[in-house]
């Protein structure tokens, strides 16, 4: 498959019963912390190409909740100008199983989250979602 242009991330997070919420970043080798992240493969959508990272590299469900997130971030790879898209997965529990592409993932109340979270479009959107949250404007 040709990879397009577009990447797309995604942010798992999880209520418990008291309604608290946490959610899961995963660490990038031994480097750095991030969402679940990956290309657009030509031919699909923005929302196909989320919940196929989301299993690849998750162990995540694609028929658990996916929440298209209005955060779009654009950075420079390889003398190319990429455009991301944020999406967000609530899991009704936290099972997660690990690719190979990352060595451990935490779940984190936001303001942790949020501080060990690398790049700037993944805190973005993780702001967005929280707040989204917080709000209400993503059900229950």
């Amino acid at each position: 498959m040709t990879r397009t242009p577009f990447k797309v991330l995604v942010l798992p997070f999880h209520r418990d019963r008291s309604g608290q919420i946490q959610y899961a970043i995963f660490k990038k080798g031994e480097d750095y912390w991030q969402g679940i992240a990956g290309g657009v493969e030509e031919g699909e959508t923005y929302m196909e190409a989320a919940k196929r990272e989301a299993g690849e590299e998750g162990g995540i469900a694609s028929d658990n909740d996916f929440i298209p997130l209005d955060t779009v971030a654009s950075f420079s790879f390889d003398n190319k100008v990429i455009t991301q898209y944020a999406f967000a997965v609530e899991l009704k529990n936290k099972d997660i199983r690990l690719s190979e592409e990352h060595s451990e993932y935490r779940w984190l109340p936001y303001e942790e989250a949020l501080r060990l979270l690398k790049w700037d479009g993944d805190k973005a959107a993780l702001r967005e979602l929280h707040d989204r949250l917080q709000r209400g404007g993503i059900g229950r």
